[in-house]
Formats: structure tokens, C-alpha cells, sequence
């Protein structure tokens, strides 16, 4: 079983502290950690925790945080084999700081001349690729990769967080799965608050199912057919929440790519998502597919009829 993903890279610095930095001044933190972040290869990582074949479709800068990135992702299982190494850009680093509740705050620096259009997939990634997942951070990538799986009758997953409503307009009538996160729907549907008629205002007829995530309340779908909500998993040992969306959007390319239904996939990633924020940093933690049935097993919540307001 064969995932690509495609799009963002970065190198993450993240802090940990008491609370969420406000205002002007010093803040103290009492841990820190660097590792690799960013949208597609986070969920790149999860994939490859749960045991499938995966690649990345990505770009970084030839600085110290490219490589740095490159050499950890080789460690995750990740193939790097499409990472370009793109000469005298800057590669995209984030700051993160998690607070004692698992909160975080990002502050995100997307590199510098890393842009490049139009982008040709290389003509090994899609020979034996079950799924294509992309973010949105390299739209001509996501576009070039999903009108390529389309083609070929691959499923396509789209992570449509925080982006120019234009580029998620381009991408949907190629994507099989859009999946929102709450403020990526929020910008998509500005003003939105019955949940049910802005999913449906979002769905395409070429697409098999839309969702938002909206953290504690679950995950809410549509598809041709019908709407419903799933709700989350409770867990109390929360520690970071970091990743926890990409945690998700990786389990249900890998539940799709095994061949689970969309509403079971949603399940599936939904305890992917959970398990990830009893550890702390986007990568620790990552379950194994035989842990995240085995924690479905005992905790499952069951699909409920619907929720109205966002």
C-alpha cells in the first residue's frame, strides 16, 4: 500500500510553558524541543506509523533546517526521494509554544523563494499510489497531483486548513475528500453557523464526502446522501495538541487507502487524532493501526444524528 502527500515541510522550535504567551516581555519556558513539522509531511509521518508506504511531494531551502528535515523524515519511514532541495531559498520554520493544558500557539515563517510554477509530479510518485493527500501550502503541487490521481481514478484527500478561499476553490472539484478544519472552514464559509447547510454549500458533486473537525465537539460530514456528527474522543491525559489535526487527516488517507468506508475512516482518524495529544510534540506518539483499533475497540463513541450550530 502505496500514500503520497504533498505539500509543506518545516523545522519546528517549540516551547513549553505554563501559559500562552500575551503581550510584550520575556516568557520562560521549561522545555524545548526542535523537530520536523509541517502540514503534509506531519501527516506523512502518522501514515508511515501506521504501517503503509509513504512519499512526499515537498520542497525545502539548502540551509541547515532542509536537511535537518530531510534526515528525519529518512528516520520516520518517510520516502524523501521527491524533496526537493531548492538552492538558496529558506526553508519554512515554525514557533510553537504549548501551554499546561496541550493548547498551543504557532507562529509560522513559509521560507523564501521556494515558490516555483508550474510543477511537474515526478512520474514515479503516483505508480502504485492507493491515495494522494495534500495541504494547501503549495497549491500548483496540490493541483498538479490531484488532477494526476483524478485522471487515474486515485482518491484524492484534501487537509483544507487556513488558506485563500480561492486556492481551496481550485482544488475541490479534484479532491474526493475534503477535510476543514474549523478555522479553515470558518475563512472557507465566513458567517457560517448551521453547520449542516454550510457543509452541504461546500460539497461538490464530483466528491464523495466533505468534513470539518471542530476539536471537542467531534467531526461533522456530508456526503450525496446524508449528514451526520462524530463525536470526539474523550481522553483526560491531554499533554499537546500539536499535530493532532494532521495526526487525523493521516489516518483517514491510511483508513481509505485499506479500504474502510469514509464514515468508519472518520472514526478511525478521530482516534488517531486523540491517541497523538496524550504526548507531547506533533510526531511522539503516533499510533500504530493495531493500537488505534485496539483504543476504537474500547472507547468507540457512536455516530450521532446531527449537531446544528458551528
Amino acid at each position: 500500500m502505496h500514500i503520497l502527500c504533498v505539500g509543506q515541510c518545516t523545522l519546528d522550535y517549540v516551547w513549553h510553558a505554563d501559559t500562552l504567551p500575551t503581550g510584550e516581555g520575556k516568557h520562560l519556558a521549561h522545555a524545548f524541543q526542535m523537530q520536523g513539522g509541517g502540514i503534509a509531511a506531519n501527516a506523512a509521518v502518522a501514515i508511515a506509523r501506521l504501517g503503509a508506504q509513504v512519499r512526499l511531494w515537498s520542497r525545502v531551502g539548502d540551509d541547515a533546517a532542509g536537511l535537518a528535515i530531510r534526515e528525519e523524515l529518512i528516520v520516520h519511514g518517510v520516502g524523501v526521494e521527491s524533496v526537493e532541495i531548492v538552492p538558496s531559498a529558506q526553508t519554512s520554520v515554525s514557533s510553537i509554544t504549548v501551554d499546561a493544558a496541550g493548547e498551543r500557539q504557532i507562529v509560522n515563517f513559509r521560507g523564501t523563494k521556494l515558490a516555483h510554477s508550474p510543477p511537474q509530479l515526478p512520474n514515479a510518485l503516483l505508480s502504485e499510489t492507493n491515495v494522494v493527500l495534500a495541504d494547501t501550502r503549495w497549491p500548483e503541487a496540490a493541483m498538479c497531483a490531484f488532477a494526476t490521481a483524478r485522471a487515474a481514478g486515485v482518491p484524492t484527500v484534501l487537509d483544507a486548513d487556513v488558506s485563500a478561499q480561492e486556492i481551496v476553490v481550485q482544488l475541490l472539484p479534484l479532491t474526493d475528500f475534503a477535510i476543514f478544519s474549523a478555522p479553515g472552514f470558518h475563512a472557507f464559509v465566513p458567517g457560517a453557523t448551521d453547520i449542516e447547510m454550510a457543509l452541504r454549500s461546500a460539497f461538490m458533486p464530483s466528491m464523495r464526502m466533505v468534513a470539518v473537525t471542530c476539536g471537542a465537539q467531534g467531526v461533522a460530514w456530508c456526503d450525496s446522501e446524508d449528514f451526520g456528527t462524530l463525536p470526539a474522543f474523550t481522553i483526560s491525559d491531554v499533554k499537546d495538541t500539536t499535530g493532532a489535526g494532521q495526526a487525523f487527516h493521516g489516518a483517514f488517507a491510511y483508513a481509505i487507502a485499506v479500504g474502510q468506508l469514509p464514515r468508519d475512516a472518520l472514526r478511525f482518524a478521530s482516534a488517531s487524532a486523540a491517541l497523538k495529544c496524550r504526548h507531547i510534540g506533533a510526531r511522539n506518539g503516533l499510533p500504530t493501526a493495531d493500537t488505534v483499533a485496539n483504543f476504537i475497540t474500547e472507547f468507540a463513541p457512536k455516530v450521532q444524528n446531527r449537531f446544528s450550530h458551528l
